[in-house]
């Protein structure tokens, strides 16, 4: 993680003294506050997890029908408050911001992600890749690659395996800097993902100086998007835009059968959604994800399954799983 400012740790500072006029100094146990996650928990007065979306690929039968795999997961983080409430990712990413600690809240979910990718490896669940988001401050911190390296090296986790997702949705006030920074990044074998893209800032100068390997469609673009030839339309565009740069495209927010289905015949390589799984913790993916069969129209069974690698007993995700925080 990288050296904190004179500003940032002024900031850090102040939020731990006022978390702990709070009484919130055990939030995360007996952990020390070098921690990360104690950290950010004593800064927010929350308690944080991680949790796992699953993400599809798009496979060609011989037969020419469609397959959908399970190729990996996003990392998602969640909170709960002191009273056990579930926290909004958009109500606790301001709290953390103020604090001065998103590169510490980045550390925390990449270590975390990273453990449970080995654990799931142990298990019989991988070769399975993993996405972290990383804010775009970290897109200009010129430590960001011996992070991510050290993280790999502890977790044993093979680089091609983690994709850092940066988000379309915020301004970046030096991309030559950035561009130079993702370079290090991606020497190391690691995969970038624009994330929320279409809906964001400078979507083709980002696409131009951010060498990446896939662009990932905003949900509100893909919402609905069975239902309306204007989204048609441009989920289509953005689709060709990705195959043309060479990278791969991944629609997010994917809630239907005829969503997916027109998906399909777009050409969309991948995909994530409530159609597949809601967010669940790295326990629940590993112990009773087997294989998820799609939900047709009429709400049956559909033909189309999807598997986890290493899984080859037929069951569905768990009501506890589809219940976890999402």
């Amino acid at each position: 993680m990288h050296a904190l400012t004179k500003n940032e740790r002024g900031s850090e500072r102040r939020a731990i003294a006022a978390a702990r006029r709070r009484g919130r100094l055990t939030l995360l146990g007996e952990a020390t506050v070098e921690d990360p996650g104690t950290r950010l928990a004593l800064a927010t007065g929350r308690r944080l997890g991680v949790v796992y979306q699953p993400i599809v690929v798009h496979e060609q039968r011989c037969d020419g029908s469609c397959r959908w795999r399970v190729q990996g997961v996003e990392a998602l983080v969640r909170a709960e408050s002191p009273r056990g409430l579930t926290v909004r990712p958009d109500q606790l990413l301001p709290a953390v911001e103020r604090a001065g600690l998103l590169s510490t809240l980045f550390d925390f979910v990449l270590t975390e992600t990273l453990a449970a990718a080995g654990g799931w490896h142990e298990e019989g669940l991988g070769p399975l890749g993993v996405a972290v988001n990383l804010h775009v401050g970290g897109l200009l911190d010129e430590g960001l690659a011996d992070t991510v390296a050290r993280r790999l090296e502890a977790a044993q986790v093979a680089p091609e395996l983690l994709t850092l997702e940066i988000s379309e949705s915020a301004p970046l006030s030096d991309l030559k800097r950035a561009a130079r920074i993702l370079r290090r990044v991606r020497a190391l074998g690691v995969r970038v993902a624009l994330d929320d893209f279409g809906a964001g800032f400078s979507t083709a100068t980002r696409l131009d100086w951010l060498v990446c390997d896939e662009l990932k469609i905003d949900r509100a673009l893909v919402h609905g998007v069975e239902s309306s030839d204007e989204q048609r339309c441009i989920v289509e565009h953005l689709i060709a835009l990705a195959h043309a740069h060479g990278l791969d495209a991944l629609a997010e927010g994917v809630e239907t059968e005829a969503a997916l289905e027109l998906l399909c015949e777009l050409g969309c390589d991948r995909a994530q959604g409530y159609l597949f799984a809601r967010p669940v913790p790295a326990a629940l993916l590993g112990t009773h994800a087997r294989e998820w069969h799609a939900r047709d129209a009429q709400g049956s069974r559909a033909s189309r399954q999807l598997s986890l690698p290493g899984f080859a007993r037929a069951g569905t995700w768990p009501e506890e799983a589809l219940d976890a925080i999402a």
